[in-house]
C-alpha cells in the first residue's frame, strides 16, 4: 500500500500547539480550481489563478475588494479577481509547486481560509509521488505557505478511494478503477485488493478546461469580445451569466456549443481507458468517476460501460478523501497505542503507513 509522507519542521516545534492536537486541513491544488476542506466540514475553492497586481490601476471601490497577497516582495492578486486580469501566470507543468502561481495560491488560503496552526494533509500525482525530492519540496512549499505544525502529502486517487470505501466496504476488495478527470490532467487508476497497480495506472493530458477554452474562443469570435475560459464554467454552474452588450448568452445555445467540444473530449478518454483496461474494463470489479470534470462529461460516461458510479460532490472528492486516510489513520494509531505499541513520531519522514483498504 502507498505511504503517505508526514513531515514537520524542527524549528516550529514547541511554539504552536502541539501537532498531535491541531487540527486537519485538506487542501487540492488543482489548475483550475483549488479546493479546501477543514475537519469541522468547512469547504472553499477558488480559481487557481494569480496575476501580478498593477498599483496603477483606478478602482471606483463599486465592487468587492481585490484579494492580494504578498509574496517576495511583490502583490499578487488571487482567485477570481484575476480572472479579468490582461497577464496571468499559466504555469502547468511538473514542478509547477515551485512557481510563483502555486506559492501565492497557497499563501491566500492562508489568508482566507486556513485557521492557523493547521496540520495540513495534501496530494500529488501518482507518477510525481514516486519521487521522494518532489515530496519534500511540496512538504517544504506548505509548510513555509501556511506556518503548518505537520504536513501529509498523499497520492492523487488514494484519497478518494478511501472516501469511496468509507461508504462501500465492498471497494476494499476485488479491482477498482478510479478515473480522476480535472481541468488539465485525467487520472487513470487501478487498484487491487486496495494495492496500487503500477502497469494498469496512468496520468494523461486531457481535462475539462481544454472545453472551457474552446468554448470561449469561440464565442470570444462570435460577438467580438473576449470571453474567459472561466466564464464559460461559471455560466455553466448558474453562478453567472455570460454577458454580450448587456444580454445573457442563452443557456441552450451555451450547452449546445459545449456539447460539441464534449463529444471529441469523451472520445479521447474512452480511447485512454481501453487502451489501458480494454474496452468495458472486463478485467474491472468496480468503476469509479470523481473529480471536478466528471458532471460535464456525465452524460458520456456510460458509453464506456454501463455501470459504474459517479462519486457525490466529485470536486471535493479527493480532500474529502485526504481527510478520510487521517480518520482512519489516527484510529490506527490509537488502537495500537492502546494496546501499548510505540507512538508514529510526528516528525518521522519515513511516513506512517496506510493500513487499511
Amino acid at each position: 500500500m502507498s505511504k503517505a509522507t508526514v513531515e514537520q519542521p524542527k524549528a516550529s516545534r514547541g511554539r504552536q500547539r502541539p501537532a498531535s492536537s491541531a487540527p486537519w486541513v485538506a487542501i487540492d491544488v488543482g489548475y483550475g480550481y483549488t479546493k479546501i476542506l477543514t475537519q469541522e466540514g468547512q469547504a472553499n475553492v477558488f480559481p487557481s489563478l494569480v496575476a501580478p497586481a498593477e498599483l496603477s490601476n483606478i478602482d471606483l471601490s463599486l465592487s468587492d475588494p481585490q484579494e492580494t497577497v504578498k509574496l517576495e516582495g511583490a502583490e499578487y492578486i488571487v482567485g477570481q479577481a484575476a480572472v479579468s486580469r490582461g497577464f496571468r501566470f499559466s504555469e502547468e507543468y511538473d514542478g509547477w509547486w515551485m512557481t510563483t502561481r502555486y506559492k501565492a495560491l497557497l499563501h491566500y488560503a492562508a489568508a482566507n481560509f486556513v485557521p492557523p496552526g493547521s496540520r495540513i494533509v495534501t496530494g500529488i500525482p501518482l507518477h510525481i509521488f514516486g519521487s521522494q525530492r518532489a515530496q519534500h519540496q511540496i512538504s517544504d512549499v506548505f509548510r513555509k505557505a501556511l506556518k503548518a505544525p505537520a504536513v501529509a502529502v498523499l497520492p492523487q486517487g488514494f484519497g478518494a478511494l478511501c472516501l469511496a470505501i468509507s461508504t462501500n466496504s465492498a471497494l476494499a476488495q476485488g479491482r477498482v478503477a478510479l478515473v480522476d478527470i480535472g481541468s488539465r490532467t485525467t487520472e487513470l487508476i487501478c487498484f487491487s485488493d486496495g494495492q496500487y497497480l503500477n502497469h494498469e495506472s496512468a496520468g494523461v493530458v486531457l481535462g475539462v478546461g481544454q472545453v472551457y477554452t474552446q468554448v470561449a474562443q469561440k464565442l470570444s469570435s462570435q460577438h467580438q469580445r473576449p470571453i474567459d475560459a472561466y466564464e464559460v464554467d461559471w455560466a455553466l454552474r448558474e453562478d453567472k451569466p455570460i454577458k454580450i452588450k448587456g444580454g445573457v448568452v442563452e443557456r441552450q445555445a451555451l450547452e449546445a456549443l459545449v456539447q460539441h467540444y464534449v463529444r471529441p473530449l469523451a472520445t479521447r478518454l474512452h480511447n485512454e481507458m481501453t487502451r489501458l483496461w480494454k474496452e468495458g474494463a472486463p478485467g474491472i470489479d468496480h468503476l469509479l468517476y470523481c473529480g471536478g470534470g466528471s458532471a460535464l462529461l456525465a452524460s458520456y460516461l456510460g458509453h464506456f460501460r454501463d455501470d459504474y458510479t459517479i462519486l457525490p460532490e466529485s470536486q471535493f472528492t479527493n480532500a474529502a478523501g485526504y481527510l478520510e486516510y487521517i480518520r482512519l489513520t489516527s484510529k490506527d494509531q490509537t488502537r495500537a497505542q492502546d494496546q501499548g505499541a510505540d507512538d508514529i513520531p510526528q516528525g518521522d519522514a519515513s511516513a506512517q503507513k496506510a493500513s487499511h483498504a
